[in-house]
C-alpha cells in the first residue's frame, strides 16, 4: 500500500521518520517552480502523514490539473483517494478512489479506501463486493493499516486511519 519495499514488508523505520523535512523541502521545491507538479504530488501525501490531509488535496489536485497524463498521475491518483478518505469526505473519496482502483489494478491501498468509503457512506453492497476483492488481494489490510498507524506521531493521522479501519470493519473485512 502506502509504504511497502519490493518485496511488499512494512518498513516501519521509514515511515517513523520525522516527515516535516522533506514536506518543508517539497514546499521550497513548489515555491522554486509553480509549474513542479511531482513536488505539488508528494508534498500534498506527506501532509496528510503530519495530519495536514486538507492542505495535501489542495496539493495533489495542482499537480494533477495541469498534467492529468502524466506517467506518474495514477499514483497521484491514489494520493487523492488516500486523502479524501483522511478527511471522510466520503462521496468524494469515492469518486476519487474509483479512479485510483480503476487506474491502478491490482492495488490494494486505493482499494481498501474505496471499500471504506462505501461502508461509510452506507454503500453497503459496494462495500462487500469491493471487501471480497480486497480480501482476494491482502487478508491482512487492516492489520496492515494498524502497523502503519502505529509507527506515527500524528494523533490526526492516527485518527483518520482508526475511521478508514472501522469502515474496513464495516464492510466486512476479516481483523487478521
Amino acid at each position: 500500500m502506502r509504504a511497502r519495499s519490493a518485496r511488499g514488508r512494512l518498513q516501519p523505520t521509514r515511515l517513523a521518520q520525522n516527515v516535516a523535512a522533506p514536506v518543508a523541502g517539497l514546499c521550497a521545491a513548489v515555491d522554486n517552480d509553480r509549474n513542479n507538479p511531482m513536488a505539488y504530488a508528494y508534498a500534498g501525501f506527506w501532509k496528510m502523514h503530519l495530519g495536514r490531509s486538507a492542505d495535501g488535496v489542495a496539493d495533489v489536485e495542482a499537480a494533477l490539473s495541469p498534467s492529468p497524463r502524466d506517467p506518474q498521475a495514477p499514483k497521484w491518483q491514489n494520493f487523492l483517494c488516500y486523502l479524501r478518505n483522511h478527511l471522510a469526505e466520503w462521496d468524494q473519496a469515492i469518486k476519487e478512489c474509483e479512479k485510483a482502483v480503476a487506474a491502478n489494478p491490482g492495488n490494494d491501498g486505493p482499494l481498501g479506501d474505496l471499500t471504506a468509503a462505501y461502508a461509510w457512506a452506507g454503500r453497503d453492497d459496494e462495500a462487500r463486493e469491493t471487501a471480497r476483492e480486497l480480501k482476494r488481494l491482502d487478508r491482512n489490510h487492516i492489520q496492515f493499516l494498524r502497523t502503519y498507524s502505529d509507527v506515527h506521531d500524528s494523533p490526526t493521522f492516527k485518527a483518520e486511519v482508526a475511521r478508514i479501519i472501522e469502515g474496513l470493519r464495516k464492510a466486512g473485512m476479516p481483523e487478521t
